[in-house]
């Protein structure tokens, strides 16, 4: 397994599952902004029952002897709320009664309703900005996930590439340990050669014996150092998930060498632009935004609710029409006029009974603890962030 320092960091970058989990918290945070849409997402609803009932008559009044009745009512509702604050439902209503009674002129009997309703905040929740704060404080943490995560990708690119030179560093400390024993093994020889030829003492011999001793144990403990560091090289790049891969032996092609010798650093200028192009410093400053936000819509809850309701509704009759006799006792009886639902359609759409209504709603807290504390907690955020 041959790596450069740039294709080992292509390696950590495509493969490291810690880099893989940092990128997953910006999915998250994007999809914050898309549940912060769904405020003013649109709401259809609809229903339908049918219900029999009978019922023993205790009057003449229920015209018949039996009273039974089938009711079979339909409601279709969409509603929505706007930036603005302003909310509105439009609400579709059809009920069919059919009975055995004979006091009803139209049988079966058919109601429709055309309703429509509006409400706009006069203090409390008023206008776009404040409606549409969580979609900006949620815009604002997503920039913010995408700051964090470069200075994330910083600080793992950063261990992988000391992982790198550490790597590097055990193969020179091995190679090093390798001489010091090869060279403790000549003094060693050239001292048994002196001993038997009778130069050196007898105890002597004993410290050149040590030092290679010594010397053996330091290259055991760089080749276990070196197998260390590579294990450690092995996880950054994931090669230790495949058992194919991980029991290939690593070549390192960075030398440590020493380069050209760099210019020398304006250490003020550094900085101003690392103040400028840091991301976690980006970061900070939009945690401050991310304040201001919260400040406003805590603002916003110390406000009374003021609400303006209005509403419209259109009506229309329809069904098989049965007329009463003008004169008692004149037969025969008036014919039957057929009708329907395209009747009751008619006069709702024709707009002749319409109904308005107008009207203000106030909600005064006399004491509102809990916005109060909201607001005091938004301030102390703003307060500790711009310390930090």
């Amino acid at each position: 397994l041959e790596l450069s320092l740039r294709s080992y960091l292509d390696l950590v970058m495509a493969n490291n599952t810690d880099i893989a989990i940092e990128r997953l918290t910006v999915d998250v945070a994007q999809n914050a902004i898309t549940r912060a849409f769904a405020l003013f997402d649109p709401l259809a609803t609809a229903s339908f029952s049918s219900s029999e009932q009978r019922t023993p008559s205790g009057n003449q009044l229920t015209g018949a002897s039996t009273l039974v009745q089938l009711t079979q009512p339909a409601n279709f509702t969409y509603s929505q709320l706007l930036p603005t604050g302003l909310q509105y439902q439009a609400t579709f209503f059809a009920e069919k009664l059919s009975t055995n009674s004979g006091y009803y002129n139209y049988n079966p009997n058919i109601n429709a309703s055309l309703a429509f309703t509006l409400s706009q905040p006069l203090l409390k929740n008023r206008g776009s900005f404040i409606n549409r704060i969580p979609i900006m404080m949620a815009s604002s943490r997503y920039r913010k996930s995408e700051y964090d995560l470069k200075t994330s990708l910083l600080q793992l690119v950063s261990a992988a590439e000391n992982a790198y030179w550490d790597a590097v560093l055990a193969r020179e400390n091995l190679r090093v340990a390798e001489s010091a024993r090869d060279l403790a093994n000549q003094a060693l020889k050239r001292a048994q050669r002196e001993l038997e030829l009778g130069a050196l003492s007898p105890l002597d011999i004993y410290n050149p014996e040590q030092q290679y001793a010594t010397s053996r144990i330091g290259v055991s403990q760089a080749q276990y150092f070196l197998k260390e560091t590579e294990d450690a090289l092995r996880r950054q790049i994931g090669a230790d998930l495949d058992k194919q891969v991980r029991t290939l032996p690593i070549v390192l092609t960075e030398t440590v060498s020493p380069e050209v010798e760099a210019p020398p650093i304006d250490a003020e200028k550094e900085v101003r632009t690392a103040l400028v192009t840091r991301p976690e410093v980006k970061s900070a400053l939009q945690d401050l935004d991310i304040d201001d936000l919260g400040i406003r819509q805590a603002g916003n809850e110390l406000r009374p609710d003021l609400e303006f309701v209005g509403g419209y509704t259109t009506q229309g009759l329809g069904g098989i029409y049965y007329p009463s006799s003008i004169s008692p006792g004149v037969l025969p009886a008036p014919a039957a006029v057929p009708g329907g639902f395209g009747d009751a359609l008619g006069q709702l759409f024709g707009f002749g009974y319409p109904m308005y209504s107008v009207g203000l709603t106030l909600r005064l807290p006399i004491r509102n603890h809990l916005a109060s504390a909201d607001m005091a907690d938004a301030m102390v955020s703003k307060k500790r962030d711009s310390l930090n």
